[in-house]
């Protein structure tokens, strides 16, 4: 019985979950922020629209707050985030707007509309990024644990997966040697166990699937006569060998490789 040995850990160290953590953090408070900034520097005729509505019903009484609120709702597209962040950041948009409104007398023109949504959103934008790293900071632990117990699974599929013992090498009918094993998607898209062996005398190289389906690299596609593209089938006779079929789809040959192993009785 061969000992199965992992290419590469999947499990990571917890300082290697927490840079991977804040780099995803970064990435999504750095997107929202961006995308606030540009709507405020470059807003569509209908922000600028609803912002007019805000300012004009500001002017004639302070009830704007509540247009306020399901102005900057709509801003807010980010999953379960947007109620923290709306908690948070309420009463400083309403502040915002309030002393923009009430400070001096206000003259509805497009250069002050403009200037008003650009204002308010420029401040809201920092609120928005720092709200979603504080939502996801609740979630850190969880996420990090739920990544190590997947990684822990992947390790332990490919220690489960025993290794054939049994495979020659196609040149020289040596028995080969086993290297170690990975997950790879199979040919049916299925992630699987992918065992490597290496000729002794160095003059061959094999990949097989867990089920002893033989892995096709891209370097057998190539018909041996044309050098056209070819397929492959894989197929298993009633004494267990398995043989591979390519045929060419410019020339039609065929050509037949046995993936060979020693007789373990």
């Amino acid at each position: 019985m061969i000992t199965p040995i992992l290419l590469h850990n999947y499990l990571l160290s917890d300082d290697e979950y927490n840079k991977l953590f804040d780099n995803k953090v970064k990435v999504e408070s750095d997107w929202w922020e961006d995308k606030i900034n540009n709507d405020a520097l470059y807003p569509k005729d209908e922000d600028l629209e609803e912002m007019r509505k805000i300012a004009e019903d500001g002017q004639k009484n302070r009830k704007h707050l509540f247009e306020v609120d399901k102005y900057y709702r709509t801003l807010l597209h980010f999953g379960e985030a947007k109620d923290l962040a709306w908690a948070q950041t309420h009463k400083h948009i309403c502040k915002e707007v309030d002393r923009i409104l009430w400070e001096r007398p206000l003259e509805i023109t497009d250069e002050h509309i403009k200037d008003l949504h650009q204002r308010t959103l420029l401040g809201f934008s920092v609120i928005v990024s720092m709200s979603i790293k504080q939502y996801f900071e609740s979630y850190r632990k969880n996420s990090i644990e739920k990544l190590k117990k997947e990684a822990n699974a992947k390790n332990k599929k490919i220690l489960d997966a025993l290794p054939f013992d049994n495979i020659q090498c196609n040149n020289c009918n040596t028995v080969m040697q086993y290297q170690w094993s990975m997950l790879i998607n199979d040919p049916n898209g299925d992630e699987s166990v992918l065992f490597f062996y290496i000729c002794p005398k160095q003059c061959g190289k094999q990949a097989i699937f867990e089920d002893g389906t033989p892995w096709i690299s891209s370097k057998n596609e190539n018909c041996a006569i044309c050098q056209g593209n070819r397929s492959s089938t894989t197929t298993k006779d009633n004494e267990g060998n398995i043989y591979i079929i390519y045929e060419c789809k410019k020339c039609g040959s065929r050509q037949v490789e046995n993936i060979k192993r020693v007789n373990s009785s």
